[in-house]
This record gives C-alpha cells, sequence and structure tokens, in this order.
C-alpha cells in the first residue's frame, strides 16, 4: 500500500512539473510574419506567472514601395493542450512608423511617411521541445491601425490588418 501511495504521489507531482513547463522563463528568436507587407520581428518572451508571459517584437514590414518598423506588445495566458504543445491567446498594443515611396518618374510621383498605433489580439498554437531549448509556434494577431493617414493614398491600406506568423525561439 505504501508503494502505490509513493508511485501515486510521484505521478501526480510530475504531472504538475510537467505542466508547470509549458511557459518557460524565456524565449527569444525570429518572427516571421506577413499582412500589411512581409517581414520578420526580433521577438523575446518573459514569463509572468505559472501560465502567463510577456511577448516583445521590434519588426520590420516591407510591400513593394511600403515600408514599416513597428513594435510590439502583449499578454498571453497558455494553456498546456498536450506533449509539449500549448494554445495561446491575449490582447497586444504596439505602434510604428511607416514611409510609402511611389517614383515612376512622372507627374503623379510622392513621397510620405508617418507614425500609428496597433491594438491587437493574438492566438496562436506552439511546440516546446521537452528535450532542446527550441520553441516553434505558428499565430495569427488582427491589428487594428489608428492614427494613420496611408489611406489617403494607399487604396491596398486597411485599418484591420490580419497579421499571421512563424516563430522560431529559443527557451532559456
Amino acid at each position: 500500500m505504501k508503494k502505490l501511495l509513493l508511485c501515486a504521489t510521484f505521478a501526480i507531482g510530475a504531472t504538475f512539473a510537467a505542466e508547470a513547463q509549458a511557459v518557460r522563463d524565456n524565449a527569444i528568436g525570429i518572427r516571421l510574419s506577413a499582412g500589411d507587407g512581409v517581414g520578420a520581428d526580433v521577438s523575446y518572451q518573459r514569463r509572468v506567472f505559472t501560465n502567463n508571459r510577456l511577448e516583445f517584437d521590434l519588426g520590420l514590414r516591407e510591400d513593394d514601395n511600403y515600408d514599416e518598423v513597428k513594435f510590439m506588445a502583449g499578454f498571453h495566458w497558455v494553456i498546456p493542450i498536450e506533449s509539449g504543445f500549448n494554445f495561446y491567446a491575449g490582447p497586444a498594443i504596439g505602434a510604428g512608423h511607416w514611409e510609402f515611396d511611389h517614383w515612376n518618374d512622372g507627374p503623379n510621383d510622392f513621397d510620405d511617411d508617418g507614425t500609428f498605433g496597433v491594438i491587437a489580439g493574438v492566438a496562436g498554437i506552439e511546440y516546446v521541445f521537452p528535450s532542446i531549448p527550441l520553441q516553434l509556434s505558428f499565430d495569427i494577431r488582427p491589428e487594428i491601425h489608428f492614427g494613420d493617414d496611408r489611406d489617403d493614398f494607399d487604396r491596398d491600406h486597411h485599418n484591420l490588418v490580419p497579421d499571421v506568423g512563424l516563430a522560431v525561439r529559443y527557451t532559456f
């Protein structure tokens, strides 16, 4: 009976220890994304509670005549699914700077730039490798841009941007 109780206690303890590792203390890497242009972010995550973390992304986007630098900060609730897979979701805010150049050596050439703010939500799935310090994730981060007057001349611009990303991060 003592052996059975000891085995049950060990199994329960191992389960809680495995779930506690759902969110690693730190992760840093690259998030490749597409939405309002194609780009890459340097991405850093920091655990703040048992199943919560902060994520900070600083990235560049480019699309034909359009360039953007954007900083995003988000809060994630991480829900373990099974065997290293986690679901995460949460809010995010950010700001950025854009530049639009249209040069065809004609009368309609122009150059314009400005700043914008962003509010967003994020939802994704990730896999944290148990034996190596690596995390892979796929997410969607619908963004609402405001304070941005690009729509005066950029017919393709929309205030709602579905930013889809794929990330690879080193965990420590």
